[in-house]
């Protein structure tokens, strides 16, 4: 799979001034996307301009002095021909002589990377978008047959571990299980190996309210874990509530109880935990979140 390459104009589009003598400020977050589109989504960068000979030299030392030659693989230059014409050859022209002007360079990212992403990814990152805006969640809001299972998806893909919402987690349990209500002893509940905050233990036992509790997701099966004993379930949601309601006293809890109807095998393969499209999805947010974007607050 060859490159993806883009082709960026200089004046009025990495430099703000349109006039040829005139080396002002960068246009609003030109560095910022430049670096994203070349460290992060690995674009061949090619500068574009009419400039030439002492003028276009004069470029080069002006993206110098704002350390973006290093993101500039060619200068008026060809990385890929397939035929003799003279023009550029790239997968994105970005140039404030477009039809409309130059739209700025947080639309400029925001269109290349929907436009490079693929179906899912582009859904996912629109829903995640949404709900640092609204709190909504569209995906989970239109695939949810019951409100349990809604309730589910939320919980789970806004879990306190997660930095964005987790919808590969949330489809999982969604499609796999079937969800009902009920009150399951706390000494029923086999937890899973995950990270236990004291102080948030403490501040749950100091301010603790058994009517305000919200329900503990467990499940019957989980991949490959198998409960303890007969009668155990799968504690995937509620560690720290866990700890307070023993604290406290409390031995029956209501959950929100899954019963496995999918295949195990298929989830391992497919990862529905998979950390590495987690982590992609963290670069990618916290790169549109620097340029505006996708705003950093709900």
């Amino acid at each position: 799979m060859r490159d993806k390459i883009i082709t960026i104009d200089f004046d009025g589009t990495i430099k703000k001034s349109t006039e040829l003598d005139e080396y002002t400020e960068l246009n609003e977050n030109a560095y910022e996307a430049i670096k994203f589109l070349k460290e992060k989504m690995g674009f061949k960068i090619i500068l574009w301009t009419v400039r030439s000979g002492e003028h276009l030299d004069k470029a080069k030392e002006y993206l110098k002095k704002h350390n973006i030659d290093k993101f500039i693989d060619k200068y008026n230059e060809n990385i890929e021909s397939f035929s003799d014409s003279p023009k550029i050859f790239a997968d994105f022209y970005v140039d404030d002589r477009n039809v409309g002007g130059f739209a700025g360079w947080d639309k400029v990212v925001s269109t290349i990377v929907t436009d490079s992403m693929s179906k899912s990814t582009k859904a996912k990152l629109l829903n995640t978008g949404i709900y640092l805006k609204t709190g909504k969640i569209p995906l989970i809001d239109s695939m949810a047959k019951t409100d349990i299972e809604k309730e589910v998806g939320y919980m789970i893909s806004t879990s306190h571990e997660y930095k964005q919402p987790n919808l590969d987690a949330a489809f999982g349990l969604m499609r796999n299980y079937d969800w009902e209500k009920k009150k399951i002893k706390i000494s029923d509940m086999q937890g899973i190996d995950k990270p236990v905050i004291a102080s948030k233990v403490d501040n749950m036992v100091e301010n603790f309210s058994k009517d305000k509790i919200k329900p503990f997701i467990v499940v019957d099966k989980f991949y490959n874990i198998k409960p303890q004993s007969r009668g155990k379930v799968i504690l995937l949601d509620g560690h720290h509530r866990k700890l307070a309601c023993i604290a406290k006293g409390i031995d029956e809890v209501d959950v929100y109880f899954g019963k496995y109807n999918g295949n195990a095998e298929d989830d391992a393969k497919n990862n529905l935990l998979d950390l590495s499209r987690r982590k992609s999805m963290e670069i990618i947010l916290k790169s549109l979140k620097a340029i505006g974007v996708v705003p950093n607050d709900k």
